[in-house]
């Protein structure tokens, strides 16, 4: 979405078309380590849509387990899972 300019709004749209959701981060195709802008709309809107599916985290990683675990914390975070 962000490479093609989209705005988090599109999902609202989107509704219940949302049936898997990939998640990396644009520069580098990284992992989530931290949660950066767009990233709350982004989830609140997914939760607004009642998205209740996957989400994979489809990145590039030289050090798979520590960023693993970071990402899993973000997106925990991210979804309301934990604070």
């Amino acid at each position: 979405m962000t490479l093609e300019g989209e705005s988090p709004d599109i999902l609202l749209e989107a509704g219940p078309a949302v049936r898997h959701i990939h998640f990396a981060r644009v520069e580098g195709r990284t992992f989530p380590v931290r949660a950066e802008a767009g990233d709350h709309a982004f989830f609140a809107n997914l939760k607004q849509i009642g998205y209740d599916g996957r989400v994979s985290v489809e990145a590039y990683s030289t050090r798979f387990a520590d960023d693993a675990r970071r990402a899993l914390a973000v997106l925990k975070m991210l979804s309301g899972l934990s604070s």
